[in-house]
C-alpha cells in the first residue's frame, strides 16, 4: 500500500491525569496522544483522523471530547457507520479481522480513582492473554488488585468453571489473591460510571 509509517514514543502514564485515573482518564490520554499526533502531521501535511463511530455515542467516552476540542475528524462517525457496519464492510471486503472481539484499552479493566502503573497493566494483559490461549475470546480482567474480577460470556461460564484449578492457579502466580467470576458476564465499560 506504500504507507509512510512514523513510530513516536509517548510515555501516557507520565500525565498526571491519566495515571491517577480519573472518571474522565480517556480524555486526558486523548488530548495527549492526539496533540502529539497532530504535531507530526503538521510537519508532513498531513491530516489526524481517527476511528470513532456512532456506536460509540451510546458509552462513557470522554475522549470524544478531546477529538472534538482538537478538531480531529472522524470518518466513519461522519458515514454514520456504527460497529455492525464497520463489521459487515470489513467481511465483505474480505478483511480476516472482520469479527475480531473489540479490544478497549487496559486501562478499562482498573476502577477509576485507582492508580493505574504499568505493573498493574502489565498483569491485567497476561491474564487475558492466557485466558484466550486456554479458549475464551471474549474475555476481560478487572483488576480489584489483590481481587481480579473475570468476565466472560454467560455462555462460557461452564467451561471457566471446568478450567477453574488452572485459571485460578495462573492468576495466583500473576499476583491475585482471589480470582471471581463475575456472574453479570463480560460486558464492555463495566466500570464506567
Amino acid at each position: 500500500m506504500k504507507v509512510r509509517h512514523f513510530k513516536c514514543a509517548i510515555d501516557i502514564l507520565r500525565e498526571k491525569e491519566v495515571k491517577t485515573n480519573p472518571v474522565n482518564r480517556c480524555y486526558h490520554c486523548k488530548m495527549t496522544l492526539l496533540r502529539k499526533l497532530k504535531s507530526i502531521a503538521a510537519e508532513h501535511d498531513y491530516v489526524v483522523i481517527e476511528a470513532t463511530n456512532k456506536s460509540d455515542l451510546k458509552d462513557h467516552r470522554p475522549g470524544i471530547d478531546a477529538i472534538k476540542r482538537l478538531r480531529v475528524q472522524s470518518p466513519l462517525m461522519l458515514a454514520g457507520f456504527t460497529k455492525g457496519d464497520i463489521r459487515r464492510a470489513a467481511r465483505r471486503h474480505g478483511l480476516s479481522n472482520w469479527n475480531e472481539p473489540s479490544m478497549a484499552c487496559l486501562a478499562s479493566r482498573i476502577p477509576y480513582g485507582q492508580l493505574i502503573t504499568v505493573s498493574r497493566l502489565q498483569r491485567v494483559d497476561n491474564a487475558e492473554n492466557y485466558l484466550r490461549s486456554i479458549g475464551f475470546s471474549l474475555v476481560r480482567v478487572r483488576d480489584h488488585f489483590p481481587t481480579a474480577r473475570i468476565e466472560v460470556g454467560a455462555s462460557d461460564f461452564k467451561m471457566l468453571i471446568s478450567q477453574r484449578k488452572k485459571v485460578v492457579a495462573y492468576l495466583r502466580r500473576s499476583g491475585y489473591k482471589h480470582i471471581t467470576l463475575d456472574l453479570a458476564g463480560y460486558r464492555t465499560g463495566s466500570l464506567n460510571p
